[in-house]
């Protein structure tokens, strides 16, 4: 309802930048509808670069050390910024089946890997290029770092105790 309250329905585009939780994800879409924000404004939701990132480093580690000197973290997080997520995948995938009888291989974590990019670049969320031409932030730690300035600002004041349900109120 704060979307509503601040004339989210007048705005000519929203950006939504997030983190790999699913649940956030999945609400956006109803977000916009209690918000009564219309189609024709432009949205665009944007997957938290450095959290892509640190998924695929994950996922290279997880393939064990001696596959580490073949894949390069660097360059694969080059491609995954350059809009390759599919060859990115690929490349997962392929060094997965190769390295089937290495020991040290976290085979459940690496297809978790593919998956989340998979899933995020076919829903769109990876298209950095993209959000960079149109100077949309690629990350996500601004926003962490206001909310918590903002609530250390309103909450942390010298001498000031709260109880629970006045600080939910005041935060509100």
């Amino acid at each position: 309802m704060q979307m509503h309250g601040l004339g989210g329905g007048k705005a000519k585009s929203i950006r939504f930048n997030s983190d790999v939780a699913t649940w956030i994800w999945d609400r956006i879409d109803s977000i916009f509808a209690r918000a009564k924000v219309p189609s024709s404004v432009l949205r665009f939701k944007v997957l938290d670069v450095y959290h892509a990132a640190e998924n695929l480093q994950k996922g290279i580690k997880s393939l064990g050390e001696q596959i580490g000197d073949i894949l390069t973290f660097p360059s694969l997080r080059t491609k995954l910024r350059d809009d390759h997520w599919i060859e990115v995948a690929n490349v997962l995938e392929t060094k997965l089946e190769l390295s089937s009888n290495h020991s040290g291989l976290d085979r459940g974590e690496v297809l978790r890997v593919v998956r989340y990019i998979r899933q995020h670049g076919e829903a769109g969320y990876l298209d950095y290029p993209k959000y960079s031409l149109m100077w949309l932030p690629l990350g996500s730690g601004s926003i962490d770092s206001a909310i918590r300035c903002i609530i250390s600002l309103r909450m942390k004041s010298s001498g000031t105790f709260w109880r629970v349900p006045k600080a939910e109120r005041f935060l509100c």
